[in-house]
């Protein structure tokens, strides 16, 4: 690997590596529950006990699943009558008790539904002030149970206000995501051969994920089905676009294992699900089978994607290589806090380190989608070149021949069909005694006119030196006579005006049932051909 990937490369790598675990330090500190925002309108409950014992906030009581732990205080002395109480439950139920008597009770307000970590605001009885306080958790998870959140107090307002202060910047980083993957989707469709739609959804997935987790969501939705399973669903559905993404950039003899991958993830999904409904085992039970997936797939990708860097020098592969390292130690912190501290929420740390990965997949898919819309436009330059006469800047011949055989077998056009043959008289006396430049001002000249008179009846083309045809598909036999009429009347109107001799012969045939384009074209000629030689014996 180290004769693949530059010593500098390894470095930055290792840097980088180094500047996560120290911000991932600070991030543990500074994210922990006990500073949620205090101010002078909204304060936190420190003195609790359990069992007679006082218990720090964000400790972790040794608790079984399933059993009820209490937690006692005194209600404050600067508690007012309007004032409530903010607290927490992690994957928990809970009680709220003051003096014995039951305020508030989360099981009845969600019966029957998959637990949620949620936030549950709490109105006390007024002269409440002093009183003994019992907050009763209960979660059927052994790692939930005994979580001690903080237990805040102030208005209802203050309240959500402080949520919004501690938690929206994780919001807002999400709904960014978000904004980048409808981006993508919706860029997809302009250009259906770039990476940009696996790209968008895998950055919908993440956000829908990362809102899930940002303690906001209940704000949006008060569904308990919604917030209990948004989290778990989202983090299944993110490797299937993630692993379409990696099938665009390895060759086609690991496509087999990415497609296997791919439906495990798929099947995955459906099982979570199906357990779920079923009450077989819970989101939060079956979140460790995603876990397990997820670091399958990981562990793939990296070995693809080592081969390609090494067997196949693909760059592409070496660049999401570096990428991909660098955001899997974001993610290996992620699940190291989840299994390791029993943190509850995502950190800050893997929303940057996401959102810069999203980021660097949407700069590498734009600068292929614009490097493609390069190529793709130098290719239509080139077509359009093919068909495009120089002096005249109008169509040439082979945009003739293409135009008139398209129009010749369509039924629904030929009836209308006529085609005029036009050719400018004396060019060559007009090169000889005049000047080249006056014989291409004549050409130019002659299809201008042309254009000017037959443009609202057909194409004009300039189809050899000397000579033009217009295609007329539109209009009635009038409709040709006056445009012809007003041509010729242009024609000597210029030829008054300038020191060489200009006029233009012209024949025009319409559609009869010729058998074959070249015969409709020949009887064109010959009308022209009678018209130049009419024209000669009266100037004689």
């Amino acid at each position: 690997m180290i004769k693949t990937i530059k010593k500098n490369t390894l470095l930055r790598i290792g840097l980088t590596c180094l500047i996560i675990m120290a911000t991932f330090l600070v991030l543990t500190y500074l994210n922990n529950d006990k500073h949620l925002l205090e101010s002078g309108s909204v304060k936190t409950m420190d003195d609790w006990t359990y069992m007679g014992q006082h218990i720090e906030v964000g400790e972790h009581l040794h608790i079984t699943g399933g059993q009820a732990y209490t937690l006692t205080s005194k209600v404050p002395e600067d508690y007012k009558n309007h004032y409530n109480l903010l607290l927490r439950s992690s994957l928990s139920h809970v009680h709220v008790a003051v003096d014995d008597y039951q305020v508030y009770d989360s099981e009845l307000n969600y019966p029957q539904s998959p637990m949620a970590s949620i936030w549950h605001i709490v109105e006390l009885p007024e002269n409440s002030v002093g009183k003994t306080i019992r907050v009763t958790y209960q979660s059927p998870y052994e790692a939930m149970n005994g979580v001690v959140n903080p237990v805040t107090y102030g208005s209802s307002g203050n309240l959500k206000q402080s949520i919004v202060t501690s938690y929206g910047q994780s919001l807002a980083m999400a709904m960014f995501i978000l904004f980048i993957g409808i981006v993508l989707i919706f860029t997809s469709f302009v250009n259906p051969t770039s990476n940009a739609w696996h790209v968008g959804l895998f950055a919908v997935f993440i956000s829908f994920w990362l809102i899930s987790e940002s303690r906001m969501l209940q704000f949006v939705t008060g569904n308990q089905v919604i917030l209990a399973s948004s989290a778990f669903i989202s983090l299944a559905l993110i490797p299937m676009p993630f692993l379409s993404y990696i099938k665009g950039i390895l060759t086609k003899n690991t496509h087999k294992t990415l497609d296997i991958c791919g439906l495990l993830a798929l099947v995955n999904l459906f099982l979570i699900i199906g357990l779920q409904i079923f009450h077989v085992a819970d989101f939060f039970e079956t979140v460790v089978i995603t876990h397990g997936l997820m670091i399958g797939f990981i562990a793939t990708v990296m070995v693809l994607l080592y081969r390609e860097i090494k067997y196949q020098k693909n760059e592409k592969a070496k660049q999401f290589f570096i990428s991909l390292s660098i955001l899997f130690g974001f993610i290996a912190l992620e699940m190291a806090r989840f299994y390791i501290l029993q943190a509850a929420e995502v950190t800050s740390l893997v929303t940057l380190g996401l959102l810069i990965f999203i980021l660097n997949l949407g700069y590498v898919t734009g600068k292929d989608m614009l490097t493609l819309y390069k190529k793709s436009y130098k290719a239509e330059f080139y077509e359009r070149l093919a068909y495009l006469d120089q002096l005249t800047q109008g169509p040439n011949r082979t945009a003739y021949e293409r135009d008139l055989e398209d129009v010749f077998f369509n039924p629904h056009v030929n009836k209308q069909l006529r085609l005029v043959i036009l050719d400018v008289n004396q060019l060559k006396t007009i090169n000889d005694q005049y000047g080249h430049i006056k014989g291409d001002e004549a050409i130019r000249t002659s299809f201008e006119l042309i254009q000017k008179n037959y443009q609202h009846l057909g194409s004009t083309y300039r189809i050899g030196g000397d000579e033009f045809a217009v295609i007329i598909t539109k209009g009635c036999e009038r409709h040709y006579d006056s445009a012809t009429q007003r041509l010729l009347s242009d024609i000597n109107a210029y030829n008054d005006k300038t020191d060489y001799p200009f006029s233009i012969s012209l024949g025009s045939v319409a559609y009869k049932d010729d058998v074959s384009v070249n015969q409709f074209m020949h009887r064109a000629d010959t009308k022209m051909y009678v018209y130049k030689r009419k024209a000669h014996e009266f100037s004689s």
